[in-house]
């Protein structure tokens, strides 16, 4: 099968194009051809991400979708080329039943194409360290009793929530008395400087690394205890199931796409329930923390590798391809 990447930049680091191209990579390794973009005539099938205007006649087009914009304000004008997209697509993936929900809601449900949820994967422990100084990660592990690790694009996303993220660990050191704990952040962030450490009381210390790239953002992962995702209505982020797949537990919100990659595999920080109407999902709720969630912290969760084996590329790659042979049928038979 030979597949159309559309709306992809394979080189970019951001988690969409980051997970297009594991999900290239997967494909050709299991003999298929990919392309980026329509550009053969052999092509039998279209792949977009997120949006496009151009949908050729000859082949289906699949939509996998990213969310949409909730905002109440300029809400069609911000979604006009998603919303093209889905209504010319003969077949959609929703990353997220959290994602599936709230498009159906606002853009109406495509019941007369074949649909599914497709949830993100990784590559399950593909490490290389190759030029990579570890020194000061191994210094970080015996310096702290408890390491912390958050990942994403913080500049101008305040529902990223770095700061309630800096927070929990705060009270959480506070609350235990005793750890020192230390929080890694990686991500361009217009608050804090690459490579710089702020040291907030002697038992906490935050060190913001800046942008990494994909291929060594798991290193800080190996020697974390939990990874803090609080990010507000989020879809179905990269960061976390990267996380997971090293075998890290998370903390995350109960509410948005996050809970379902985590599900069984985390801590669930409880607010309050989303109704799935535009809001401004910039501007989050404050999120309450406390002794029921710290005690878990102090805890920890053992996820082993067997736990995890269901977030790997190939696994998710299979169902994209499962999902590419009932669009093709649906299109050559309709």
């Amino acid at each position: 099968m030979k597949v159309g990447f559309t709306n992809v930049d394979f080189k970019s680091f951001s988690g969409p194009n980051q997970f297009g191209f594991k999900l290239a990579t997967q494909l050709e390794a299991t003999g298929h051809k990919v392309t980026q973009g329509v550009t053969d005539d052999d092509t039998d099938l279209n792949l977009v991400f997120i949006e496009s205007y151009e949908f050729p006649e000859d082949i289906p087009t699949i939509l996998r979708l990213d969310g949409i914009w909730f905002k109440p304000d300029n809400f069609m004008e911000n979604n006009i080329g998603i919303f093209t997209a889905y209504n010319e697509a003969n077949g959609v993936i929703f990353q997220s039943d959290f994602d599936k929900k709230l498009v159906e809601k606002h853009f109406g449900a495509r019941d007369d194409i074949p649909t599914r949820v497709i949830r993100n994967g990784t590559f399950v422990r593909k490490f290389d360290t190759t030029n990579i100084d570890l020194e000061w990660l191994n210094n970080i592990r015996n310096d702290f009793h408890r390491v912390f690790v958050a990942s994403s694009q913080w500049t101008g996303r305040p529902h990223k929530r770095l700061h309630d993220a800096i927070r929990f660990v705060d009270e959480y050191t506070k609350w235990d008395g005793f750890e020192r704990c230390c929080l890694i952040t990686m991500g361009n962030s217009d608050e804090f400087e690459p490579l710089t450490e702020t040291v907030y009381h002697d038992r906490f210390t935050q060190i913001h690394l800046g942008n990494v790239p994909p291929s060594q953002t798991y290193v800080p992962l190996m020697y974390a205890d939990w990874f803090i995702h609080l990010a507000y209505l989020d879809h179905c982020p990269n960061v976390v199931v990267d996380a997971l797949a090293c075998q890290v537990p998370v903390i995350c919100s109960s509410e948005g796409g996050t809970k379902e990659v985590a599900d069984g595999l985390s801590l669930i920080i409880k607010e309050e329930p989303f109704d799935f109407e535009l809001t401004d999902y910039t501007s989050p709720p404050r999120m309450e923390f406390g002794e029921k969630y710290f005690w878990k912290v102090r805890n920890g969760y053992d996820l082993s590798k067997g736990k995890v084996k269901h977030l790997a590329i190939a696994n998710c790659a299979r169902e994209y391809v499962d999902f590419f042979e009932e669009v093709l049928n649906a299109y050559k038979n309709g």
